[in-house]
């Protein structure tokens, strides 16, 4: 009768091996019990699969949901204050990679374990809420809360793919003026304007982020403009507009500029561009293909 507690026991102590979103290898004795977050897009993933509670410090830009803004602040997200994570005593500490790849290292010569999640496009943002679920022990609810993204696109999926190739809306993601700086090919935006059911015109650059030229827009002359920047709702246009040059682009004339989509629905790597994607998908269809 023994037999059966015992072997509960080893199974419950046995380690959690984890291979991050860019392959290092951590190792856990069991689900994480207290966290450090340093980027706003995991402190979003933690608390949607119910492991907010387990969060003991976070990011000055760690604003969503409301509870994150009352966490111990151990810096702002490009820079770390190691000794501020070390104080608040973490047996695992959820990070991102290139703006924070250094901080990684300093953390882990501490004696921190980091796990490092930094999806590329949906199907990365669902492996990444299945890694954390296992890290923290909310499996399940990472298995749930995938699914439901999958349902969620699918819908939207079926929805644009009755919509023409050529139908479908050429857009302009304005992240910001001055530089004028847009996005390419492996940005979650490029992705999210495609899987909403829009042409990004700058879908050729050489990389995710560039600054372009005024007069490249106006000659590509989108249908609509996306603000992903945080603006009031009925500014994003006269900012647009305030952009030498692009007063002559159809979108800009016809005043059809989407500026009220949170930026974090757009940007953030995480299962909340699902939201981005409806309300992207949305606006679309309001403003007419």
């Amino acid at each position: 009768m023994l037999l059966p507690l015992a072997c509960a026991l080893v199974l419950a102590a046995a380690p959690i091996r984890l291979s991050d979103d860019v392959g290092r290898t951590v190792v856990l004795s069991g689900p994480a019990r207290r966290i450090v977050s340093t980027a706003p897009a995991n402190t979003e993933v933690l608390y949607a699969l119910g492991a907010g509670a387990q969060v003991v410090g976070d990011t000055t830009f760690c604003d969503y949901p409301e509870a994150a803004r009352a966490l111990p602040k151990v810096g702002d997200f490009a820079t770390i204050d190691v000794e501020k994570v070390l104080a608040l005593e973490p047996d695992l500490v959820v990070a991102t990679w290139s703006p924070q790849k250094r901080w990684v290292a300093a953390l882990e010569s501490r004696g921190l374990k980091v796990l490092v999640i930094y999806p590329r496009g949906l199907e990365g943002v669902a492996a990444s809420l299945q890694l954390v679920g296992r890290a923290t022990g909310h499996e399940a609810e990472a298995a749930k809360l995938v699914a439901d993204m999958k349902q969620r696109l699918a819908v939207v999926d079926k929805e644009v793919a009755a919509v023409s190739e050529a139908a479908r809306p050429r857009v302009f993601v304005l992240i910001t003026t001055n530089p004028l700086f847009t996005v390419g090919p492996g940005s979650s935006l490029d992705e999210v304007v495609r899987r909403a059911g829009g042409r990004n015109i700058f879908a050729d650059l050489k990389s995710p982020y560039a600054d372009v030229a005024a007069e490249a827009v106006v000659a590509r002359d989108p249908d609509l403009i996306l603000v992903a920047e945080a603006v009031k709702p009925g500014e994003g246009l006269k900012l647009a507009a305030a952009v030498p040059g692009l007063g002559a682009t159809r979108a800009v004339k016809q005043a059809r500029v989407v500026d009220t989509i949170d930026p974090a629905l757009l940007v953030h790597p995480n299962h909340r561009l699902v939201d981005g994607i409806e309300a992207l998908h949305s606006a679309f269809a309001a403003l007419g293909r």
